[in-house]
């Protein structure tokens, strides 16, 4: 199963991205900002992180940037 992470803080866009992503063998978690996808990848792993670069507190590419230095284990 692919699972993809969709970081917007815009709920109606964060809504519609979450709906077109939708698909057989696909699962979409949803968050509001950028420490909310750090909480959620933590917990579990995701193949694809589609992230807002201007988000409240972090920014999207300073997201990006935690997310790839992060020593996760491998899933």
């Amino acid at each position: 199963m692919l699972r993809i992470l969709v970081v917007e803080d815009n709920p109606d866009l964060r809504e519609t991205l979450s709906l077109l992503l939708e698909a057989e063998g696909r699962h979409i978690e949803a968050v509001a900002n950028a420490e909310d996808a750090l909480r959620a990848f933590t917990a579990q792993a995701f193949d694809v992180v589609f992230t807002d670069v201007k988000l409240p507190g972090m920014s999207g590419l300073d997201l990006a940037a935690r997310l790839r230095a992060t020593d996760l284990p491998p899933w």
